[in-house]
């Protein structure tokens, strides 16, 4: 081929892609603009109409479309222009409004600065794809075709191809860095989806591993905004249990704009180490913030003064025993004042750290210490499904405990940890949590989303 040839290629090429860009624009601005919940076909009148006045009450005037759910069946489509100001954003605060409605299938916001919908990417096929992003490529058109590539992703990822998705998001990060919501996504595809249909609890471990690495992986060009701070928060605290971790990353989420949630998950962080001092510290800063608008902060704070400080303050010491004896007289108490049942999450797992450090104190029975504290956590893992460091602390006592084994219900290793373990130190992540590098641009490398995870007191 000659050399003039190939550059009318090349013209022609880049000249199809500019024309398609024109469309691809138009449906772009169009999307952009407007911020879209789609409902679930058996929705209840009732349920629609919480949905138009939560919206209406943060300013925006819902209208009604139609679109099909995910059962095929037609159902109703909210459709709310938003400020101009607002083109593109991640929509957050109208995802928490609506947060926690009945029948809400899915929220369509846009997903970076041209905002361009998932539900559109059936409407480009392959070579539609190919063409605009080449030319997008030639001209310098690097966030168009971020999002075409990105369109592609979520196509391969609802069509069963989750294998294409990594190597594809790198190539969308790669063009468009600050495409945070690539950044986040991805990371909860492997640290979730994928690690869920792992064949190994090796392999499942290794693809969180893998989700929370791609995430940091993108701080350097995010690092004022929350978004990624609060998704490698959220993933060390539910998939890894490591909550000094998961509190580092969710206190630089709250350096920027953020939802009023975050300070309250690193309180639930803290309690769960448990560290109650840095717990009432954050509840207490979450009520300096919102006052009457975080009711449960004020909830909390009243409970682990009650039930959980006194012994607290002697574990904090050293004096486990009378730390033990103290946190038992309080729960006690506390369950004669109640007119019902507590939840007893923190209570299980303070005792259960209690007996092991009992283990370790001199001259102590160290096995009869951890069967105690195994005792109790297999309680609290049977007790409540969701109670993941349980299931993890099981785990781990039995690996190093062999005749307990037979005591563990099948099916408990889904929360990341891998095969070999061998290793009794608590999940919190005590002295792992480093300082992070800084980057040659001065933006943090590897710094530390998630909603809230329902905790109440």
């Amino acid at each position: 081929m000659s050399q003039r040839t190939g550059k009318l290629i090349a013209w022609a090429v880049l000249l199809i892609g500019i024309v398609g860009q024109f469309p691809l624009q138009s449906r772009i601005d169009r999307y952009r603009s407007t911020f879209r919940i789609s409902m679930y076909a058996d929705a209840r009148p009732e349920e629609l109409t919480q949905v138009e006045t939560k919206l209406k009450e943060m300013g925006l005037n819902p209208r009604r479309g139609q679109v099909l759910d995910k059962t095929g069946k037609p159902a109703v489509l909210f459709i709310a222009e938003v400020p101009r100001a607002e083109w593109g954003g991640t929509y957050e605060k109208y995802i928490t409004a609506v947060h926690g409605v009945d029948r809400v299938d899915r929220v369509v916001p846009g997903l970076n600065e041209q905002g361009i919908p998932l539900d559109q990417v059936q409407s480009l096929n392959v070579q539609d794809v190919g063409i605009i992003v080449m030319a997008a490529l030639i001209g310098g058109f690097r966030k168009s075709a971020a999002n075409v590539l990105w369109l592609q992703n979520e196509e391969n990822w609802h069509a069963g191809k989750g294998y294409r998705t990594v190597p594809l998001a790198k190539a969308v990060t790669l063009l468009d860095p600050y495409f945070t919501e690539a950044w986040v996504l991805t990371c909860w595809h492997l640290a979730y989806n994928m690690s869920v249909e792992a064949k190994t609890p090796d392999e499942a471990a290794e693809l969180i591993k893998t989700g929370l690495d791609f995430a940091k992986g993108g701080l350097p060009w995010n690092s004022t905004r929350f978004e990624l701070y609060q998704e490698i928060g959220w993933t060390y605290y539910d998939k890894l249990q490591n909550y000094e971790m998961a509190a580092d990353y969710l206190k630089r989420a709250v350096g920027h704009p953020h939802p009023t949630f975050l300070e309250r998950m690193i309180a639930h962080a803290y309690e769960r180490i448990p560290d109650i001092d840095n717990a009432l510290k954050w509840y207490n800063i979450s009520l300096r913030k919102y006052g009457d608008k975080d009711p449960v902060a004020n909830g909390a704070v009243a409970t682990i003064t009650e039930r959980y400080l006194n012994a607290w303050n002697l574990y904090k010491t050293g004096d486990y025993k009378g730390a033990l004896v103290k946190l038992d007289a309080d729960w006690t108490a506390a369950l004669a004042r109640a007119d019902r049942q507590p939840s007893d999450t923190i209570y299980q797992h303070f005792r259960a750290r209690i007996f092991e450090k009992l283990a370790e104190e001199p001259g102590a029975d160290r096995t009869a210490m951890y069967r105690q504290a195994f005792a109790i956590w297999l309680d609290a893992a049977k007790t409540n499904a969701t109670d993941r460091l349980a299931r993890r602390r099981v785990l781990i006592l039995a690996d190093n405990f062999p005749e307990w084994k037979s005591q563990v219900p099948a099916g408990f290793n889904d929360v990341g940890l891998p095969e070999k373990r061998n290793d009794l130190k608590p999940e919190h992540g005590s002295g792992r949590a480093a300082e992070p590098k800084k980057a040659p641009d001065g933006a943090e490398k590897g710094q530390k989303k998630g909603p809230d995870d329902g905790h109440g007191h």
